[in-house]
């Protein structure tokens, strides 16, 4: 299971949690950007899996309820903003 605010940068799980821990000063605060900013799964409906890890979840993007987008689980419902707080159960 994956965690990241936004959006995985990478095309494989490992590749992205590899690039955080190796990455040099500049590249890790652009990567930090889009991993908090980042819209651009959502905003293009991408549908492909990352092969490597069972299930990403993210939030950032507000969708009106829990939405799957290939194996990356939205669940950002605006509670922030009056709406209702989705909770997962990570098993």
């Amino acid at each position: 299971m994956g965690i990241v605010h936004a959006e995985c940068t990478e095309f494989f799980w490992q590749d992205f949690v590899v690039r955080l821990k190796t990455s040099n000063n500049d590249d890790l605060e652009h990567l930090k950007n889009e991993c908090l900013w980042s819209r651009k799964r959502i905003k293009y409906q991408v549908q492909t899996l990352y092969p490597d890890v069972h299930k990403v979840v993210v939030g950032h993007s507000i969708v009106t309820e829990a939405r799957l987008l290939g194996n990356v689980q939205y669940i950002d419902t605006g509670a922030a903003y009056g709406r209702y707080l989705t909770v997962m159960e990570l098993v």
